[in-house]
């Protein structure tokens, strides 16, 4: 699952009002939108983990398969199974953290505030525990399995390679498709990190509303 698919699943959402939000239309509404966030994280934990699972004794192999001279590539592994760890974490804590459906309204808010305060935390925090990890393992296999098949590049390689018109365009694209994608990635953080604030805003309203009656 990419990112892009996992932030699909939030802007699929419906975008909170926020503070202005009714109180009666939040607690109306609060149940379905609880149960809706716990299959988002849900989703989004179990494929990113299970797809990090079956592809991480793929990556051992390789590095296996190459032996000593392949040893960067545990360096790749490492680092992806990393990133695996984090959905794999997230998956357990969320479902520790659940309450059955007979538990107080105050309690299920507060578990829900908890939960997206988390959730904006990991996708504020995208960069450093995903994208950088992505990338460094990325270009380590890259440099590393480009070295064992192909060996050291021979003088002037990387002259010819930029004043070859073909494969200049081909290095061109490489460079936009991924600048393409990262700030596709950053306006839907924006978009999701501006989702979990809303829906925040409405869940403390409803909850010092809740309070309030009770004095």
């Amino acid at each position: 699952m990419s990112w892009n698919d996992w932030e699909a699943v939030w802007r699929r959402q419906e975008t909170p009002v926020g503070a202005s939000n009714d109180v009666a239309a939040i607690k109306q509404t609060f149940e379905a939108k609880r149960r809706k966030l716990a299959c988002t994280v849900l989703l989004r934990n179990a494929v990113e983990g299970g797809t990090g699972i079956l592809l991480t004794p793929v990556m051992v192999y390789i590095t296996w398969h190459y032996g000593k001279a392949g040893w960067p590539l545990a360096i790749s592994t490492l680092l992806f199974f990393a990133v695996t760890c984090v959905f794999i974490v997230d998956l357990i804590r969320s479902r520790r953290c659940r309450v059955g459906p007979g538990a107080p309204l105050l309690v299920k808010i507060d578990v829900e505030i908890a939960e997206l305060r988390h959730q904006r935390r990991l996708l504020g925090t995208w960069w450093a525990w995903y994208l950088l990890p992505g990338i460094l393992a990325g270009g380590i296999a890259f440099v590393t399995l480009g070295r064992l098949n192909y060996g050291e590049a021979p003088p002037g390689f990387l002259t010819n390679l930029l004043t070859t018109p073909i494969t200049l365009a081909w290095i061109v694209i490489l460079l936009v498709l991924p600048s393409y994608f990262l700030i596709g990635v950053w306006r839907d953080l924006r978009k999701a990190l501006k989702y979990a604030q809303l829906r925040l805003d409405e869940l403390e309203k409803l909850r010092r509303y809740l309070l309030s009656e009770d004095v």
